[in-house]
């Protein structure tokens, strides 16, 4: 991979950082505006009750006091936390989108993706690629100088190749399976770089 291609790959990435971060703010202090609201008519409704029974059960107020505040922050953070993991599904849909609407050089990705599969496997016999990519895929082909190799169709791929070597081994470099890897293992990287956790 060049040079070129991880900075375009890093301003990308960053695009969609950025994009997401900003979103994500707005959604955020939304539910954050919604959760102090819920810690508000919580505190309300205790000072209503202390008021009402204070002579009287003053212990007991204070630990139902407790008891809300410990809810209703539970309640905020289980919404706060919900709504940064629909921000981030929704960061991936995005994505996914944008993968779909190919606003991207998609001759330089699939050249990449096949440098790749190339590097793992000798020998291809099959090529599995969406249909919108298939002219593509046979340009590249030609371009390096490849010979004997089957291109498949599939309809349910968003983009991307799945390579088969003579020998079996599948190397799957679809953007289906890659944005999964990605948010399987960069998901603790991603809210880091949200939100700081």
């Amino acid at each position: 991979m060049s040079s070129n291609d991880i900075e375009e790959m890093r301003v990308i990435k960053e695009k969609l950082l950025s994009e997401a971060r900003k979103k994500a703010e707005n959604i955020v202090r939304e539910a954050e505006e919604k959760a102090n609201e819920i810690i508000r008519q919580a505190q309300e409704e205790w000072r209503r009750r202390y008021e009402e029974y204070k002579r009287q059960e003053l212990k007991k107020i204070y630990e139902k006091n407790a008891q809300i505040e410990s809810e209703a922050r539970l309640k905020a953070r289980v919404i706060v936390s919900q709504t940064k993991a629909e921000i981030i599904e929704k960061l991936f849909e995005d994505t996914k989108r944008k993968l779909e609407d190919r606003q991207f050089d998609v001759k330089k990705s699939l050249e990449l993706l096949l440098t790749q599969s190339l590097k793992e496997a000798s020998a291809i016999k099959k090529i599995v690629v969406s249909p919108k990519d298939k002219k593509i895929l046979e340009d590249i082909i030609s371009e390096f100088g490849l010979k004997n190799i089957d291109i498949k169709e599939n309809e349910n791929m968003i983009g991307g190749l799945i390579v088969e070597s003579v020998d079996g081994v599948i190397i799957d470099n679809s953007y289906d399976t890659r944005l999964l890897n990605l948010k399987e293992k960069e998901l603790n990287e991603i809210q880091r770089l949200l939100w700081g956790e």
